[in-house]
């Protein structure tokens, strides 16, 4: 049996800050929420790429570039060189609603309410910066919220991207879930390839779907379901997780955030238990996924995936994590 393919994706975002709500807010720089700086330490994209490097893997950071309307393009530039000097994948994120910046006029984050020419705009211009400012092979982007429809598919394709990362089921803002329901590896939409992020049906409490999300997801679920997929022949893993998710903001401006060492050591777990299981698993990059698929004899997703269901006590375990902050091991 082919080894399956797992991404391990970071969306390195700035947030707005509250400032629609309340405009004396201003979005939250960069020590806040990218670096996660308290009290001397940094929890935030420097901490994940440590972790990474231990166990000897490269994550895909999808570096949000809307945000340089507000903070200037150096900034945005910075973070993504600093993340592709320590040998990490770069990759296209987008929330559109930092265009207000630009002429003051509020703009949404909803990718589906703009036409086919401007999301083609919105994403070959963040395409462009990127590569203007040093970034390689960018071939994937994902939208803020995954929200997406037809357009945005036509859209990526018009920026020359191969890859789009934006179904995921258990947060369905994709509309074209509909036309192709419940899948779960990757596969074809028109003249582009899909990764979703991958879900499994958890023991129903308040809901049916969840995704591979450090804070969603404990180490027990994403381990079983992992096992389980790799046994039903899935290609492609797709985990996420966030520059800021190592932290628990004190309000809206991040101020007075504090660490949440049980995330980080759940996502130290996964990192552990992947390099002790590459026999079954390869973490790779965009870039590494397509020499496998020219190498290997991929077949597109075509139906409705099998899904793993995590058990009644791996569920409730979770809860509790998250209530009493412990990471099991």
């Amino acid at each position: 049996m082919l080894k399956t393919n797992v991404l391990l994706t970071i969306d390195v975002e700035f947030s707005i800050g509250g400032h629609f709500q309340f405009p004396t807010n201003k979005p939250v720089p960069a020590d806040r929420i990218i670096y996660c700086k308290i009290n001397g330490k940094e929890y935030g994209i420097n901490l994940i790429m440590d972790i990474l490097d231990d166990y000897g893997m490269k994550g895909i950071f999808f570096v949000e570039t809307e945000s340089r309307f507000y903070f200037g393009e150096s900034v945005v530039a910075d973070i993504a060189n600093h993340i592709q000097s320590r040998g990490h994948e770069v990759q296209l994120h987008t929330h559109p609603n930092f265009r207000t910046f630009i002429d003051g006029k509020v703009k949404l984050d909803d990718m589906r309410k703009y036409s086919l020419s401007e999301q083609t705009q919105i994403i070959n211009d963040g395409r462009t910066f990127l590569q203007t400012h040093g970034i390689n092979n960018i071939s994937a982007h994902r939208s803020g919220g995954f929200h997406s429809n037809q357009d945005t598919i036509e859209a990526q394709v018009n920026s020359g991207l191969k890859f789009s990362s934006n179904y995921n089921i258990a947060y369905p803002n994709c509309s074209y879930i509909e036309r192709y329901p419940c899948r779960n590896d990757i596969f074809q939409v028109d003249k582009i390839i899909e990764v979703p992020v991958t879900c499994y049906k958890e023991f129903k409490m308040h809901k049916e779907w969840n995704c591979f999300q450090l804070s969603a997801a404990s180490f027990s679920e994403i381990k079983e379901a992992l096992n389980f997929y790799h046994d039903n022949g899935t290609q492609v893993i797709t985990f996420l997780t966030h520059s800021f998710e190592f932290v628990e903001k004190g309000n809206v401006q991040y101020a007075n955030s504090r660490p949440l060492k049980y995330l980080i050591k759940r996502f130290s777990n996964i990192c552990n238990y992947l390099e002790k299981n590459q026999d079954k698993f390869e973490v790779v990059t965009f870039a590494d996924l397509e020499k496998n698929m020219d190498s290997e004899q991929f077949e597109f997703c075509q139906s409705t995936s099998a899904y793993c269901k995590s058990s009644f006590v791996d569920t409730s375990f979770r809860y509790l994590e998250n209530i009493f902050q412990f990471a099991r091991p």
